[in-house]
């Protein structure tokens, strides 16, 4: 993947990407360290029973809510894909990847990548690094570019397991570049709570799921602006919806499971 770039036309969506949580259908070796969960189906996830970023080869597909992609002119949506593991700054990670693509009045083709770097351990799921890739097309012509962010003490992205009334922040600073800019130090706030549970039908299904209310500030991915939202979080499978912008129309699951 080239080095990456960033445009809030091109990326806002992806502000609100969902980390992704499957049954898991064989056991891969447990390099992270961490406990492990039962997910259901008899398998220890690493990452606890929320997230499946450990699982290489599933996928997600998500398209925007009617009503949202009205209000942002524009159609279309993204796949999130589980990659496997590699090696870190001297750890093994979990990768993940984005990619979204939107067709709009302002912009005819919007594209836009994003990959993900995490660990996992008892404690739960932490973001190491992520970096993008963007394009957008017009009547001028085309438009690229990229961006990138690491984090010298990882924050935590999501706990081992999740109940109503659960609530965690990340308070952190990162190192940011772009195309054609030095590094810089940047700060990031969130803060997560789960506030309910209920059942939401999407194109992938009907599912018994927690509301989480998120608060972000400070996101490159939203030109550092803040942003709030709720998700909806099925058990075994992840984020299904991101309540009025987009919901999960399809997903599968990988049995054949390989690390890389």
């Amino acid at each position: 993947m080239p080095r990456p770039r960033l445009h809030r036309a091109a990326l806002v969506l992806l502000a609100t990407l969902p980390t992704l949580a499957v049954a898991c259908k064989e056991d891969p070796v447990d390099d992270t360290g961490g406990g492990g969960t039962d997910t259901g189906d008899g398998v220890d996830s690493p990452c606890g029973p929320w997230s499946a970023v450990w699982q290489g080869g599933a996928q997600w597909d998500w398209v925007l809510d009617p009503a949202w992609a009205t209000e942002q002119e524009k159609e279309g949506g993204w796949r999130s894909q589980a990659l496997g593991s590699e090696e870190y700054n001297g750890r093994i990670v979990w990768r993940t990847q984005d990619t979204a693509e939107y067709t709009g009045s302002v912009y005819k083709e919007e594209g836009s990548q994003v990959e993900w770097r995490f660990a996992c351990d008892e404690q739960g799921v932490w973001l190491h690094q992520f970096e993008g890739v963007w394009s957008r097309t017009n009547n001028l012509g085309e438009e690229e570019g990229w961006w990138s962010v690491e984090f010298e003490e990882p924050p935590l992205w999501q706990p081992f397991d999740l109940a109503v009334g659960d609530t965690w922040e990340i308070d952190t600073s990162y190192d940011y570049s772009t195309q054609g800019t030095s590094s810089a130090r940047m700060g990031l706030t969130a803060s997560f709570e789960v506030v309910g549970e209920q059942s939401v039908t999407v194109g992938a299904g009907t599912f018994d799921a927690l509301e989480i209310a998120v608060d972000w500030s400070g996101d490159p991915r939203t030109d550092f602006d803040a942003d709030s939202f709720h998700k909806m979080v099925a058990r075994d499978v992840g984020e299904v919806q991101i309540v009025g912008r987009a919901n999960l129309e399809d997903f599968e699951l990988d049995p054949t499971f390989q690390t890389q």
